[in-house]
């Protein structure tokens, strides 16, 4: 909640405080089948866009006023603990590279080594595209998976970096 200037291409929403509690509206227009309602209603060419009068017209399920308020609280505090959750996953990321950072800052103080010295570039039969299947051992391109080989190339932990292409995907 806060004061603000919105262009003509923002909705602005408030409740009716007799048919539904403010602390609800966020959950019922902030959802998937919101989100496709309104699209599915939009129109024009280059930037599609929805009317209110179109919007005013969804229709969902509200349960009574009474029950509402708990609602909102059991939702909200779930919102929350999503906001903590993704907070403290990305202090611990952090966390995380900064302590591997001074770990090899403790190690090495000011000695820079190249990477040649501490690793060895690893090279495999490239398998042709038509020799990919459905099955066997996941085959990654620059972009990702691009299919599956019946043979297994290697048995150690090794690190993949993109020759072309954008990245690597995510690798598990």
């Amino acid at each position: 909640s806060f004061n603000g200037i919105c262009s003509g291409d923002i909705t602005v929403f408030r409740a009716k405080d007799k048919q539904v509690l403010p602390e609800l509206l966020p959950f019922i227009v902030h959802n998937e089948k919101f989100f496709d309602y309104a699209v599915k209603h939009s129109a024009g060419g280059l930037s599609p866009r929805v009317k209110f009068k179109d919007l005013a017209k969804y229709e969902f399920l509200l349960p009574p006023k009474d029950q509402q308020a708990e609602l909102a609280e059991l939702l909200w505090g779930m919102d929350k603990s999503c906001e903590t959750r993704s907070s403290i996953g990305s202090k611990l990321e952090s966390l995380h590279r900064s302590s591997a950072a001074e770990h090899f800052r403790a190690i090495k103080k000011n000695e820079l080594i190249k990477l040649g010295e501490i690793c060895k570039p690893k090279q495999w039969k490239t398998i042709p595209l038509k020799d990919l299947s459905n099955d066997g051992y996941s085959v990654y391109g620059g972009n990702g998976i691009i299919g599956k080989y019946s043979l297994y190339n290697h048995e150690d932990p090794v690190i993949a970096i993109a020759c072309r292409g954008e990245n690597c995907g995510n690798i598990h």
